[in-house]
């Protein structure tokens, strides 16, 4: 659990604080946190999982705590859930190709602005349930 927590957690703080002056003299400074749908306690229905649940559930505390926080330097901060995508962890039967989920992220990233910071948003835009 240590190990997934450094990775999930404590790895995007730490790239967060290393780029936090450049962020600051940004035009449209933004930080999103590649959470997922299984670190959301509204929709959490199964067992199993427990590191990766709880560090991603973990990672959106930080990106609200965050949003709070670096509002005031004009830094959009959101927690993304990318979709069941087909990576070595979502496996060939998830319906979204890498391809088509870093699409989608790139396009909320582009029309996301300071209004929606501190929200956890779908690859399509959509508002998640925490």
């Amino acid at each position: 659990m240590l190990d997934t927590f450094r990775v999930n957690c404590v790895g995007p703080m730490l790239v967060v604080r290393e780029l936090l002056p450049l962020l600051k003299q940004g035009a449209e400074p933004k930080i999103l946190d590649i959470s997922s749908q299984l670190g959301s306690l509204d929709h959490k229905q199964s067992g199993g999982l427990y590191s990766y649940c709880a560090t991603k559930a973990a990672l959106n505390m930080l990106s609200r705590t965050l949003a709070h926080d670096l509002r005031r330097f004009g830094i959009t901060v959101l927690a993304i859930h990318p979709g069941w995508v087909q990576t070595d962890m979502g496996g060939r039967r998830a319906p979204l190709a890498v391809e088509d989920a870093v699409r989608g992220i790139l396009r909320v990233a582009a029309t996301a602005g300071l209004e929606d910071s501190g929200k956890f948003l779908t690859w399509e835009g959509e508002e998640h349930p925490w």
